[in-house]
């Protein structure tokens, strides 16, 4: 296992019924790769939640359309890091990010 993952799991010691340490870490760092892309291309401005209700409709339609259309795990997990990576930045932007912050 390598160092960055030690010290991930060290950070955040979830149970992993199905999933290695290395391979949550590979799939966090791809939702990150994700989010740090859309902030690049659309910017950072703070979603009222009519907005972020709006993409996360849109992200999960396109992921229950892969899913529907029986298409490779790969496409499925390529939208499923799209929905969650969307989760994260209504999380972190906006009135949302003081009551996150608030959260221990």
């Amino acid at each position: 296992m390598s160092e960055t993952s030690e010290d991930f799991q060290a950070l955040f010691p979830f149970e992993q019924p199905h999933m290695s340490g290395e391979a949550r870490f590979r799939f966090l760092e791809s939702i990150t790769a994700e989010l740090n892309r859309a902030y690049k291309k659309h910017g950072a401005e703070p979603w009222s939640r009519h907005e972020f209700y709006a993409i996360l409709l849109e992200e999960v339609d396109e992921l229950w359309d892969d899913i529907k259309a029986d298409k490779p795990l790969e496409d499925v997990l390529k939208e499923l890091v799209q929905v969650a990576a969307m989760c994260v930045r209504y999380a972190e932007t906006g009135e949302m990010a003081e009551v996150v912050e608030g959260l221990e």
